[in-house]
Formats: structure tokens, sequence, C-alpha cells
């Protein structure tokens, strides 16, 4: 992923929100989108580690709807 970028994404192949990665005064930031849920978060690196940052969007940024 190149930064800054935006776009839809999908989860098991079905749509669900929009993300945007932004970097700002030194820190990288993902805002997204779950239209599941209709909420909007953000999360925030100070060290600007991006792949830090994608892998707890992608992994642990939540919720959790496999276990419902």
């Amino acid at each position: 992923m190149t930064w800054p970028t935006e776009s839809d994404f999908a989860i098991a192949g079905q749509e669900a929100g929009r993300f945007l990665c932004t970097e700002a005064l030194g820190e990288t930031t993902i805002y997204w989108t779950d239209n599941r849920l209709n909420i909007f978060s953000q999360a925030t690196d100070s060290e600007s580690d991006y792949d830090r940052l994608v892998n707890f969007w992608e992994h642990d940024s939540g919720p959790n709807l496999h276990n419902q």
C-alpha cells in the first residue's frame, strides 16, 4: 500500500467500507468506515511505522464479528 491512499475494502468478499491513509506532522493515520456497523474509526502511529499500523488495522482493530 502506498501513502496517502483512499479506497473501498471488503471483508470475506463483501463490501465493508472505505479507508483513508494519511501522513502529517510525522504521524501516520488510517481512517475507516465499517458499513456493517455504521461506524467511523481511526488509528494513528506516532512513529510513522506504516506496516505496524496496517497490521493493527487488518488484524486487531475489531470488531470481531466472526464469533457472533
